[in-house]
Order: C-alpha cells, then sequence, then structure tokens
C-alpha cells in the first residue's frame, strides 16, 4: 500500500529591511530654521533608537507642527508608523517627505519597505528602483531583490542580490536570499553555495535550516540532520523540529522523528505536524495513536486529501474496512487523480468480498498511473 506524507520543507527568504533615519547611523543632523523643531526632531530619535515609537511619534509630530516643511520629521515619523505596523499612515507620510524633498532616496526606500509589508509587491519595486537610481545602496538592492522574489521574478531577485554582493560582499543577507532564489530555480549546487558563504559571516538559524532543506531535497539526509540540529541550537522553533522530524522519518528513525513531531507541535499545532507523526506511528504499528494524530490533522484542515488517505490505511490495518472506505471517498473527492487512493480503497473493497468495486478501483489506479 502506497502512502502519501506531506512533507512540507520551509523557505525562508529574509527582508533586510533598511532602515533609512534621517539624522541617524553618526551622519550629522540636518539644520533647520526653526530650532524648536529641530530639537524635537533629536528627541524623536532617540525615542525611534530606543524603540519606544510612540513617543517618538509624540516628537515627530510636535517637530511637524512648528517646521511643516520638515521633510525628515515626515520620513521618520513614517519609520514610527512602521514598526508599529500602521503602515497606511507611514506610506502617508512617506509621501509628504517625499513631495518636501525628491532627492530623499531613503524616503522612498521606506516608502518601498511599507508597500511591501502590506503586500503591493510592484509599487514596493518601483519606489526601490528610484532609491537606487538616487543613492545606490547594497541593502537596497536586497530589499528590491526580496520583492522580485515575492512575485516570481527569481533571475531578477538574483541580479540584485549579485549588485549588493559586488557592493557589500561582507553582508550576509545578500548571500542566504540569494541562495533562496537559487533554490526555487533548481541550483541547488549554487544554492549551498551562498549559504555557505552566509553562515561563514554570519550564522544564523534561517540559514542552517535553508540549506538544510535543499541537502534534504538532493537526498543527502544526514547533511539535512546536522544543520536543522544547529538552526534548533541557535533558535528553537516549531518549523525547525518539524523539518528534522521530516529528516528523521526519511531514515526510518521514527521515534526521533516523533520526538520532534512532539515538540513542534507543542510549540506551534499544525495539522502537517500531526499528519506526519501520525506516519510515524503507523511504520511502528501504533494505528490507535496514528488515527488520533490523523483525527486532530483533520480537525485543523479538513481540505488535506492524504490525510484521509492516511488514516483510511490506518483503519485497513485494523480491518475497520468500511470506516477505510468512507475516508477514501472523501480523499477522492477532494482529489480525485491520486492513483494511491484508489488503489487503496480498491483493496478495502476486496476484503469486504465487493469485487466489482474492488475492480473498478484497481482500474481506475492503473488509468492514473
Amino acid at each position: 500500500m502506497n502512502i502519501k506524507s506531506i512533507l512540507l520543507l520551509l523557505l525562508l527568504p529574509t527582508l533586510m529591511l533598511l532602515i533609512a533615519c534621517s539624522g541617524g547611523g553618526g551622519e550629522p543632523l540636518p539644520t533647520y530654521n526653526n530650532s524648536s523643531s529641530s530639537t524635537y526632531f533629536e528627541k524623536g530619535n532617540d525615542y525611534l533608537y530606543q524603540g519606544d515609537y510612540q513617543k517618538a511619534l509624540e516628537q515627530y509630530n510636535e517637530a511637524i507642527r512648528l517646521d511643516p516643511q520638515n521633510a525628515d520629521a515626515y520620513n521618520n515619523r513614517g519609520l514610527a508608523y512602521r514598526y508599529l505596523d500602521q503602515f497606511e499612515r507611514a506610506i502617508q507620510d512617506y509621501d509628504e517627505a517625499i513631495r518636501l524633498n525628491p532627492q530623499n532616496a531613503d524616503a522612498y526606500t521606506n516608502r518601498g519597505i511599507s508597500y511591501y509589508s502590506i503586500g503591493q509587491h510592484e509599487q514596493a519595486i518601483q519606489d526601490h528602483t528610484e532609491a537606487i537610481l538616487l543613492k545606490p545602496h547594497a541593502d537596497t538592492y536586497i530589499n528590491r531583490g526580496v520583492a522580485y522574489y515575492s512575485i516570481g521574478q527569481h533571475e531578477q531577485a538574483i541580479q540584485d542580490y549579485t549588485e549588493s554582493i559586488r557592493l557589500n560582499p561582507q553582508a550576509p543577507y545578500a548571500y542566504s536570499n540569494r541562495g533562496v532564489a537559487y533554490r526555487s530555480l533548481g541550483q541547488n549546487d549554487q544554492a549551498i553555495q551562498d549559504y555557505n558563504e552566509a553562515i561563514r559571516l554570519n550564522p544564523q538559524a534561517d540559514t542552517y535550516t535553508n540549506r538544510g532543506n535543499v541537502y534534504y531535497s538532493i537526498g543527502q539526509f544526514e547533511l539535512a540532520i546536522q544543520d536543522y540540529n544547529e538552526a534548533i541550537r541557535l533558535n528553537p522553533q516549531a518549523d525547525e523540529y518539524y523539518n528534522r522530524g521530516v529528516a528523521y522519518y526519511s531514515t526510518s528513525q521514527h521515534e526521533r522523528a516523533i520526538q520532534d513531531y512532539d515538540e513542534a507541535i507543542r510549540l506551534n499545532p499544525q495539522a502537517d505536524a500531526y499528519n506526519n507523526r501520525g506516519l510515524a506511528y503507523r511504520y511502528l504499528d501504533q494505528f490507535e495513536r496514528a488515527i488520533q494524530d490523523y483525527d486532530e490533522a483533520i480537525r485543523l484542515n479538513p481540505q488535506n486529501a492524504a490525510t484521509y488517505n492516511n488514516r483510511g490505511l490506518a483503519y485497513s490495518y485494523l480491518d475497520q474496512f468500511e470506516r477505510a472506505i468512507q475516508d477514501y471517498d472523501e480523499a477522492i473527492r477532494l482529489n480525485p487523480q491520486n492513483a494511491a487512493t484508489y488503489n487503496n480503497r480498491g483493496l478495502a473493497y476486496s476484503k469486504l468480498g465487493k469485487d466489482v468495486e474492488s475492480e473498478s478501483d484497481i482500474r481506475k489506479a492503473k488509468e492514473l498511473g
């Protein structure tokens, strides 16, 4: 009997947000005609750097009230709104900053980031392009590359990440993101090379996870497990445990897979983790426990045909063929092109002596291949 398992391997492109804060980063503050506005602006910057965004807003509000032509105050107030996830208000402030100073590359960059955050990727690309024309910067190429990646333009994303690396070869995010784009194009060797360099520059859990995913996809399960181990050491999150569980399952280490799925479920209960833990229990002949996990997976995601198929198999192993057939029926309704499910239902019909139905399903499975 064939079992279809859901093995979701996560790719985690990292959006490196360029915090283009006027007067920050050690550069001298602009001089304004209105000294009071400048004072409030500086106080707002202090609060912004401290992470107290509400107080930063109050200071920028006063700076703008005293000097409505203060473009940098609009830009930085937009940053505060952005950090508070108030993206529309942030965009309004960047609009005004650009109107007052259309040569301000930082305002275009920041508006592009906010557009990206609300899913308006084309607008984000336009703003990052304008920022690059005004002031080419490695981080801006990264941000535009992320936007290109998000709309499926992986080659264009790679070009931007490559330019970012040319401008700043010590930036790990450019290598990591380029690795993600290469992986999406099936260029696994290039992806691994980029992840290697990103890890050399700055070891991060996401990069280990992504490299582990590439190793898994080319069948190097032990190397994948090593990377997931390191990702978990650096950042023990549900996805890392889930992916390592998948790798253990693929190397028939079912008890260890169950342990990782346990932890993934504890941290973030998801249907896929329950489904895959059910598969591991099934291979250990713990069919009742497998069914419990499939029940929970179906409760969380009742549209997944594979889980119905898997639960049907577990019922079949318990000789509960009527219940198995009910699950196969639902799996076929959700995915009528899965040959394995027709084959499984045909075998269940055979066990019940329903030869006509059995032969029909077996024939359908052969047609689907």
